[in-house]
């Protein structure tokens, strides 16, 4: 038996009518033999009647679980059923049409009739309730439970199924991830095949209220004008509905800016348009630092003319001069905002090195070497300066720079010696007449006139296979001269000199006999068998008779002993096996 919308069924001789009322639906019967009240009559004379019945104990339908979500199994109970029933009819739809008819079922006899929306799912309790098997989100929507008692009245009541979706990963999607500060709007779309509530996160954390302002009314666009670098940062969205949430993986926003701020950093101190004064020969490492995204490239820049620094955001004087003192500039380019910046430091010699010194580079030179006489903190102010090989008289200059910037060689020039704008003196392959005093005379555009001087020492070169002590004849104290620093180095002797022992002759001036070498003193080395040949002098060729004889004898006979020749003269032995060692 079925029960249908705006049908007339005819039972055992008793005619019922299903009819619709102020918004629901009520049940009515008719006995036998009694004729109805014509409710309504059509053009052509034919009528039809009902009659109407009060509405009996309310019946309500609720789901079980309250909230079942996708793939649960579902029972639809019932409650408020009254009256010795004869059958239940299942609707899935707003109306009782057949097209939404589940199910019909005979209370006494337990037969259930699938209807045309039975999904193969539902199934009809005795009690009333219907139960459906993994239900899907398909199956949400109305349901109508109509009855049938035995006095064949019909009862009706309704229920609301709603089955939640097990909710997939939505994804964000933005117009672009890389946006410059205050110029580029941002759109974030969060997408989901579900028609799920939506909320977004920013760096893991609710989204804040300032950003939240740019949602769209669904929250699934999020549009943000003129980006700001505090928006920089991971978004993600969340869609949930009460059984089920899921949220997107995140997307990184980068949000370029600056440069700003450029410094120039000393020792983790600003400094920027003021002075650092370093003292002389030191290092200095200045460091470009700027607030911007992303790292910006540097150019380094002295008194105006670019320097080659490879982009780097340092830069390194490794030892101070004056040549280096002047302005550095530091100039930040960012290559996504095109925008730029620079800091300035002015860097200068510390007052305590100026005009206090000259330094020879390299501190200890070696004949054959060149040397340059350097003046840290010369005075910039400076209008002339000569250089003297002694005292600063005329037959001692060397040379003069004059206003212009040229200099001229003066009476004691030997072709050899260059000067240059900062007071340095260069001279070209040193030979030991080289060493002595020199000075420097400075005279500045106030006409200050400051003298300096500075005693150049150079380390002469071993000859042969080893070396002596150097001994001074300044003033009538005879006392060794400390080795100059990587003087000589000790070389094979050769098979016909003597292994055990080199000697040191030194001939000073009251000796008339042997050559001199232009200065107070000649040093010559000798091998014992160079001794015992008579070897010459250097540079000199063959020694005289009374010489020979004079160093054969010292060979032969006296090698570690003190001679009193005809000139003065100091002796030592060195073992061969080094290159200095101290008188005997």
């Amino acid at each position: 038996m079925v029960l249908t919308g705006y049908s007339w069924l005819f039972l055992s001789g008793t005619r019922v009518a299903r009819t619709h009322a102020a918004g629901a639906y009520v049940s009515s019967s008719i006995k036998c033999g009694e004729r109805s009240q014509p409710a309504s009559s059509d053009p052509s004379g034919s009528s039809s009647s009902a009659a109407f019945l009060s509405v009996g104990a309310e019946i309500t339908i609720t789901p079980q679980p309250a909230k079942p979500s996708e793939g649960d199994n579902i029972t639809l109970a019932v409650q408020g059923l009254s009256g010795d029933l004869l059958a239940y009819n299942w609707y899935a739809g707003p109306t009782l049409s057949l097209s939404y008819l589940v199910a019909s079922y005979i209370v006494s006899t337990g037969d259930e009739t699938p209807g045309p929306a039975h999904t193969g799912r539902e199934a009809v309790r005795p009690d009333g309730g219907l139960d459906i098997q993994g239900v899907l989100p398909r199956h949400s929507g109305t349901y109508i439970l109509q009855t049938l008692n035995r006095q064949f009245q019909t009862e009706v009541g309704y229920g609301h199924l709603q089955v939640y979706e097990i909710l997939a990963p939505p994804v964000v999607t933005a117009n672009s991830t890389a946006l410059v500060e205050r110029r580029d709007t941002l759109h974030l779309t969060c997408s989901s095949p579900s028609p799920a509530e939506v909320r977004w996160f920013f760096n893991g954390e609710a989204l804040p209220i300032t950003i939240r302002l740019g949602l769209s009314p669904d929250g699934r666009v999020l549009t943000r004008h003129g980006v700001r670098r505090e928006e920089a940062g991971a978004y993600q969205c969340e869609v949930w509905n009460p059984v089920s949430v899921s949220r997107s993986e995140p997307i990184n926003l980068t949000v370029y800016f600056g440069p700003e701020r450029v410094a120039i950093l000393q020792d983790s101190t600003t400094r920027t348009g003021c002075t650092i004064k370093v003292d002389f020969n030191t290092s200095l490492t200045l460091w470009c630092v700027s607030r911007s995204c992303p790292e910006p490239e540097y150019v380094w820049a002295f008194n105006g003319r670019a320097l080659k620094n490879d982009g780097q955001d340092h830069l390194n004087i490794s030892s101070m001069t004056a040549a280096q003192e002047g302005t550095y500039t530091c100039i930040a380019k960012n290559p996504k905002t095109l925008l730029s910046g620079s800091a300035s430091v002015v860097v200068k010699l510390s007052a305590a090195v100026v005009a206090t010194m000259i330094v020879p580079v390299p501190s200890r030179p070696m004949e054959g070497q060149d040397v340059t006489l350097t003046v840290p903190g010369y005075p910039k102010d400076l209008l002339v300066y000569a250089w003297y090989r002694g005292p600063a008289s005329e037959p001692n200059r060397l040379l003069s720079q004059l206003p212009s910037g040229n200099w001229i060689a003066g009476p004691a020039h030997t072709g050899r010696e260059v000067g240059f704008p900062n007071c340095s003196l260069l001279v070209q392959k040193l030979n030991l007449t080289d060493a002595g005093r020199y000075t420097l005379k400075t005279v500045t555009l106030q006409g200050k006139t400051e003298t300096l001087e500075v005693e150049l020492q150079v380390a002469r070169e071993c000859a042969g296979g080893g070396g002596g002590h150097l001994f001074s004849d300044r003033g009538s104290q005879k006392r060794p001269l400390p080795p100059p620093e990587n003087a000589c180095r000790r070389q094979q002797a050769t098979p016909d000199e003597a292994p055990e022992f080199l000697f040191t002759l030194s001939l000073f001036s009251q000796s008339t006999s042997l050559p001199r070498t232009g200065t107070s003193a000649t040093f010559l080395n000798l091998s014992m068998a160079q001794a015992e040949r008579g070897a010459g002098l250097p540079g000199k060729g063959a020694a005289s008779e009374p010489d020979r004889a004079e160093l054969a004898a010292f060979a032969v006979g006296l090698q570690a002993a003190r001679l009193f020749l005809p000139h003065t003269t100091g002796i030592m032995t060195v073992p061969a096996s080094s290159c200095y060692g101290e008188p005997r």
